[in-house]
């Protein structure tokens, strides 16, 4: 019989009640509980009933037969006291006076006594003369006429009932016989007293044995109850169930053995659900993407890389199939393989709207005889893109080094040839020779610079600086070079703004390379402006040109080190001035930005925040004097 039966409603269609188990929840019949009971209780008691009622049969049997024995010994020694009794005369005298004698003992001794002649004529009889009860002759009295006395048990002509008849001789030899007969029934009331006493003791005892049964059965029904309940409890998951042993022996026993397998199952549970909480760490904070599939694609596992990377939700892609999420046919044509073949693949693939270059690796995985996919994926596309600006910035700074050094070289050789005795030649070149190495030098302070401030090594020296005195200082340094290229220099300052916690020589740094960078890509006639701004947050600092604008696909490297636009490279330059810029904004706290329109111009901006920790060590307001060659382009320093 099943105990996990269910139904929609408290009742079936017969109508039968049903309750609902308190810890699994489930609907099932309430006989269920008492099936162990009614095994344990029913044989009990119908065996011991079946034995009472064996028992009452045997002793009604043997009581009975004891008693008609009892009777008979009895009736056949009174036959033969009565046979005694009556003298011979008598018998064979007048038969008036025989039947007044044979009625005198059959009153005395309260039987019927009946006196047959040798010749088989009935010559006295206790009982009226009509009375069928006997068959005659009956062959107790043909025995008793050959001298041989018996008794036996028969029945009683046109009824039911049953009667004791002896029969004796009288005389010697036997010249007649007399025969006694008593109702054999009187027995029967004896043996009804004794089933009836039977009876009461049978159903005292049943109830008895009912009461006994009962209790044993709960004794031994209650503990598995209890098991089936803790085990129900078990299978939903609280494996914090646990059994008292009680009960026989064995049934304790059994208690013992589930409270060690709960045990031994909630260390293992614990353990394993320590084990994946350290997995879906690793996985959570895993850089690189995994992805985990079945043998149909579909998906099993997916961490937040993955997910951000093919821009899903990770709970909802559970139980899709990989090419839903990838939308890619190149990965999953890789899946594919490599579950077909049964050997990992790797490739590099552009994926996504925006051509990232994924590095994917797929290996099958046989777990418990199930095939399952591994996927792992890495983005490298700023791998891959540092990659080529470290080989520009190895092509450019080997340009810079190489034209310098050569230049050096060229001016040495000249002096050697003999221009270091003419007076008026050997100067000049000296001069070019110093102005070279100042250029190299220049180069390598401008590497030192961003290494340091990229490291977080940069020494701010924050002070409170008006931003009036932050654009004139840049402005009155820019002048002369805007001067020369015909490129007129405007100011935009508010009146009124709060001064602002910044180091001034390296806010002038920065200032100084857009300016430089905006003067030489404004063309003759054209104008910049340096301006300020306040905003909640902090002050804006702008410089706008009007010149030839950088096209949109390069403004989002602008600010990369080393990345140098078209334009950059047609001026020279190593690419090293907005990177140095972007990293001075970044230690204040700032962040910097370019917009352009082509044929327009371009406006480059940063933000300087007004709450930043006290200085450490205020210092002096520092400029950065310098060529305007050493300064980087908007499309590339």
């Amino acid at each position: 019989m099943g105990t996990g039966l269910s139904s929609p409603s408290p009742s079936d269609a017969t109508g039968t009640a049903w309750r609902r188990d308190d810890i699994a929840g489930e609907a099932r019949p309430p006989l269920v509980d008492l099936t162990l009971r009614a095994r344990i209780a029913v044989p009990f008691v119908a065996l011991l009933l079946i034995t009472m009622v064996f028992l009452g049969l045997i002793l009604t049997r043997t009581t009975r037969a004891l008693t008609v024995d009892q009777r008979a010994g009895h009736l056949q020694e009174l036959t033969r006291l009565v046979a005694a009794t009556l003298p011979v005369n008598v018998v064979a005298g007048d038969p008036d006076l025989l039947q007044a004698e044979v009625a005198r003992l059959a009153a005395a001794v309260g039987v019927r006594i009946t006196i047959v002649r040798a010749d088989g004529v009935t010559i006295a009889d206790s009982a009226e003369n009509d009375d069928p009860s006997l068959p005659e002759p009956s062959p107790e009295v043909g025995r008793a006429l050959l001298a041989t006395a018996s008794t036996a048990e028969r029945p009683v002509a046109g009824d039911e009932e049953r009667q004791l008849v002896s029969a004796a001789p009288i005389g010697d030899p036997p010249i007649a016989a007399v025969r006694l007969a008593i109702d054999a029934n009187t027995a029967d009331g004896t043996i009804l007293d004794i089933q009836r006493g039977l009876t009461a003791v049978t159903v005292v005892v049943g109830l008895v044995a009912i009461i006994i049964a009962v209790r044993l059965a709960n004794r031994i029904a209650a503990p598995l109850e209890d098991l089936r309940r803790q085990s129900r409890a078990v299978a939903i998951g609280r494996l914090d169930a646990r059994l008292t042993p009680s009960g026989p022996p064995e049934i304790a026993a059994a208690g013992d053995s589930f409270n060690a397998m709960t045990d031994a199952l909630r260390r293992e549970t614990t353990e394993r659900e320590r084990a994946r909480k350290r997995l879906e760490a690793v996985l959570t904070t895993l850089a690189d993407g995994v992805v985990i599939t079945d043998a149909e694609s579909n998906v099993l596992l997916l961490n937040r890389a993955a997910a951000a990377l093919m821009g899903v939700d990770p709970a909802e892609s559970i139980g899709q199939r990989f090419a839903v999420i990838s939308r890619d046919h190149e990965m999953m044509s890789l899946l594919r393989t490599a579950l077909d073949g049964g050997e990992s693949r790797i490739a590099t693939i552009e994926f996504g709207l925006n051509r990232r270059q994924v590095e994917t690796a797929v290996m099958p995985v046989a777990d418990a005889g199930e095939l399952l996919g591994l996927i792992i994926l890495r983005d490298v596309t700023d791998l891959r893109r540092l990659e080529v600006i470290r080989r520009e910035f190895v092509a450019n700074v080997s340009h810079e080094l190489r034209t310098p050094l050569a230049t050096i070289r060229a001016l040495v050789e000249t002096l050697e040839g003999g221009a270091i005795d003419d007076a008026e030649a050997a100067p000049r070149f000296l001069g070019r020779v110093v102005g070279e190495v100042e250029r190299l030098t220049a180069l390598v302070d401008e590497l030192l610079d961003l290494a340091r401030i990229e490291s977080g090594r940069a020494d701010l020296r924050r002070s409170l600086v008006s931003p009036a005195a932050l654009i004139g200082g840049a402005a009155e340094r820019i002048m002369a070079l805007a001067h020369r290229a015909q490129v007129a220099v405007q100011v935009d300052v508010p009146p009124g703004l709060r001064p602002v916690s910044v180091d001034a020589g390296q806010v002038e740094r920065v200032l100084l390379n857009l300016a430089h960078n905006a003067v030489k890509y404004t063309p003759p006639g054209g104008s910049i402006t340096l301006a300020t701004r306040e905003r909640p947050d902090g002050l804006v600092i702008e410089v706008r040109d009007t010149g030839s604008g950088i096209p949109a696909d390069e403004l989002p490297r602008l600010f990369e080190r080393f990345y140098k636009a078209d334009r950059a490279r047609r001026s020279g330059g190593t690419g090293l001035g907005l990177a140095i810029a972007k990293h001075i904004v970044i230690a204040h706290g700032g962040t910097i930005w370019a917009e352009s329109e082509l044929g327009t111009g371009s406006t480059f901006a940063f933000s300087l925040p007004w709450d930043v920790p006290a200085p450490s060590r205020p210092g002096p307001k520092v400029t950065v004097p310098g060529p305007a060659g050493r300064i980087g382009p908007p499309g590339g320093p």
